[in-house]
């Protein structure tokens, strides 16, 4: 039953593709445009603790091997400077009343193309680009990771020294300071998916904004173009982060062993796909939206049924049986009675999300080998 419901599925999910800018258009027309949204809604959820962003250059001096990596990448050189450059962006300012002049300096905008800061001494900014912050989370002020992620005893003290428990310490304090550390694959997935599948339903409805490019898919855009996993060897950029195959602490880690950490990226990164658009599903008001979310739920349930079905993944089969529930009025018009049923579905979802992303390797999901791109180390000059 839940395999020809998928098929059936999979089928919309190709005619939505080819009649999609059709349908928006139509739609936006049709249907009442949604109230302005306050911009602190927009970001919220980006800025937490600590509310202080301090930019990639602080953390050049222990870090300039990944910050030459990012450098190079859109990220970098092309996020925000599409808010000046785009005819796209102008056509969105126009269909949602914004100054043209404005577009690069707009919360809604800046949410995603940029790195929106907290309050810092009475100011409020923005650093230009999607930086390590956005990621990795906010750093900076009383409290922050900055200082405390490299801190390993005193002040003399390297890393090779650190005893078990002070290790133990400083990440749970790096954590409670909000950081998202490269083994914390649930938050990184959620960071990224949050922008890369636009929940802002005006801006895509009455805007005219894309709803987030169907092909996007976390895991592989990691391994390729801002892939930066050189924190203990700047020579080699590997196929996972350098700290979750680290032998002083990971003696089960080791090198060769990165098609584990591969493995559970892909499935934590599908399963954040599909929390995140169960949410956009459950609070849309307008079908487009609502069809453009349900269209992405199909995708991303096939590919954990795909997996389940080849191996003994039980947490699998429940994110799938999630949405199973859910295929009656998955493409109905959007209700308010449905609600509760999609964003109950979505924490269920997020649940498994954090379980997986805790996995110690992933022997178990070599069902998902067959989904990965043939990836090699990508090597780097040292000290570039």
């Amino acid at each position: 039953m839940r395999q020809s419901a998928i098929l059936c599925y999979s089928l919309v999910v190709l005619v939505l593709a080819l009649g999609g800018a059709l349908f928006y258009a139509v739609e936006a027309a049709e249907e009442q445009p949604l109230v302005d949204a306050a911009p602190a809604e927009l970001v919220e959820g980006r800025a937490s603790v600590p509310k202080q962003y301090v930019g990639p250059q602080a953390c050049v001096e222990c870090h300039r091997a990944e910050y030459s990596v990012w450098a190079r990448t859109p990220h970098a050189t092309n996020a925000y400077d599409l808010l000046r450059t785009s005819s796209n962006a102008a056509r969105y300012a126009a269909n949602l009343d914004i100054d043209p002049g404005q577009v690069s300096n707009h919360p809604r905008c800046l949410a995603c193309h940029s790195t929106p800061q907290g309050e810092a001494a009475n100011n409020t900014g923005v650093v230009l680009g999607v930086t390590c912050e956005a990621c990795h989370n906010a750093a900076g002020g009383e409290g922050g990771w900055l200082n405390i992620h490299a801190t390993y005893g005193s002040r003399s003290e390297r890393r090779g020294d650190e005893t078990p428990t002070h290790r133990q310490q400083r990440i749970a304090r790096c954590r409670t300071a909000g950081q998202h550390r490269c083994d914390d694959l649930y938050s990184l997935a959620r960071q990224c998916y949050e922008c890369h599948i636009v929940g802002d339903e005006e801006l895509v409805v009455r805007g005219g904004h894309h709803p987030g490019n169907p092909g996007f898919e976390m895991s592989s855009w990691f391994e390729d173009e801002i892939r930066h996993n050189l924190c203990l060897d700047t020579s080699r950029n590997g196929l996972a982060p350098s700290l979750w195959i680290d032998g002083l602490w990971r003696p089960d880690r080791q090198p060769g062993k990165e098609i584990d950490h591969r493995r559970v990226m892909y499935v934590v990164a599908t399963l954040v796909d599909l929390e995140v658009s169960l949410r956009n599903r459950g609070r849309a008001k307008h079908s487009s939206f609502a069809t453009a979310a349900a269209t992405r739920i199909i995708a991303a349930s096939s590919r954990l049924a795909a997996i389940a079905k080849e191996s003994e993944t039980p947490e699998l089969e429940q994110a799938v049986d999630a949405v199973t529930e859910l295929e009656p009025i998955l493409f109905s018009p959007p209700s308010q009675n449905d609600v509760d049923r999609f964003l109950d579905a979505a924490d269920t979802v997020g649940e498994i999300a954090t379980q997986v992303s805790s996995a110690d390797n992933g022997e178990q999901y070599s069902a998902v080998d067959r989904f990965l791109d043939s990836q090699v180390d990508q090597p780097h000059p040292a000290g570039e």
